[in-house]
């Protein structure tokens, strides 16, 4: 009897619209100017605030409650920033990056102060890589700035014409609108050849 799947099949890995941090090194570019503030998780399902909101105490009391502390989980502050991920699979695309991690925020925004470095966003910008090892309370992450390169052209048009709507995301509404996946280069490249027709 022959096997039910061939020998070597390993199930797709398709990435939607966010991009998630893997094991191993993660490059990006940052597209987009940064929005900042609180998150809750109420129902298995984020809640976000801006920074000079607060979190409402009903929001608050009824925050999910931490499997491993019996505790609610606590608030944590977020940024968030659409990227072009270099490492999406199954090509790269446009995606949205939401960051939680302390130590990671703290190096982008000391890159982002840095003279020799600045402002990482768009075409005079830099391409950030993310290392991430280890899993659960021993994840540990490097953050190094990759040499400044200028973008794809069709890469800055998707972008452009992605309307994606980052404040969405405080009013729990999808920011990609018609585009829950993301945008590839197959779609940009798209993009622009019906703006030379």
């Amino acid at each position: 009897m022959e096997d039910f799947l061939p020998t070597n099949y390993t199930v797709p890995e398709i990435d939607g619209g966010y991009m998630k941090l893997r094991q191993g090194e993660n490059q990006f570019r940052i597209l987009s100017k940064s929005i900042m503030g609180w998150e809750v998780w109420v129902n298995g399902k984020p809640k976000r605030f801006r920074e000079d909101e607060g979190i409402p105490m009903e929001i608050q009391e009824q925050a999910d409650v931490d499997e491993k502390t019996g505790e609610p989980r606590l608030a944590r502050h977020f940024m968030a920033f659409v990227v072009w991920n270099r490492n999406s699979q199954p090509k790269p695309k446009l995606q949205i990056l939401e960051l939680t991690q302390k130590s990671i925020k703290k190096a982008i925004t000391s890159l982002n102060k840095s003279k020799a470095w600045g402002n990482p966003t768009g075409d005079g910008g830099y391409d950030f890589l993310i290392t991430k090892e280890g899993e659960g309370f021993d994840t540990e992450y490097t953050v190094n700035p990759a040499p400044k390169e200028k973008l794809d052209k069709s890469i800055i048009k998707a972008y452009e014409t992605a309307d994606i709507d980052l404040d969405a995301l405080y009013r729990g509404d999808d920011p990609f609108k018609n585009r829950p996946d993301g945008i590839d280069l197959d779609e940009a490249d798209r993009i622009l050849s019906k703006e030379a027709e």
